[in-house]
């Protein structure tokens, strides 16, 4: 067995899993070894960056310096559509989120209401 795996604790393994097909990553997925509430997180320290498409739509590309766990994004007090709304983020990848909007908004605006959180949040 790996010396590195001999030293961790089963709450500090994650293992990624992607599905290729034609040399591109149509799934990814994750398994730990332990329930949430017993893995130890660290503060993901998630960064954004925020492309508008039109009045109505933008792109969020959101990469993190530690992995975030259950991911999700929301605009405060606005209706929205959410390409994908929960999902992990691995520290070496950055993804990217549609959001449509039932109202219009400048990017100012919509950066303001934007709120990301993970795992990592909820204690």
């Amino acid at each position: 067995m790996n010396t590195v795996l001999k030293e961790l604790q089963d709450r500090d393994i994650l293992v990624w899993l992607d599905l290729i097909a034609y040399d591109k990553v149509v799934s990814t997925n994750l398994v730990t070894l332990v329930k949430p509430k017993h893995m130890t997180l660290l503060k993901p320290e998630i960064k954004y960056e925020i492309k508008q498409l039109n009045e109505k739509k933008f792109i969020v590309a959101v990469n993190s310096k530690f992995p975030a766990l259950w991911c999700w994004l929301e605009l405060e007090n606005t209706l929205t559509k959410i390409s994908d709304n929960f999902f992990h983020l691995r520290e070496d990848k950055k993804y990217s989120i549609t959001i449509s909007l039932d109202s219009i908004l400048t990017l100012v605006e919509f950066e303001k209401k934007l709120i990301i959180r993970s795992l990592y949040n909820t204690y």
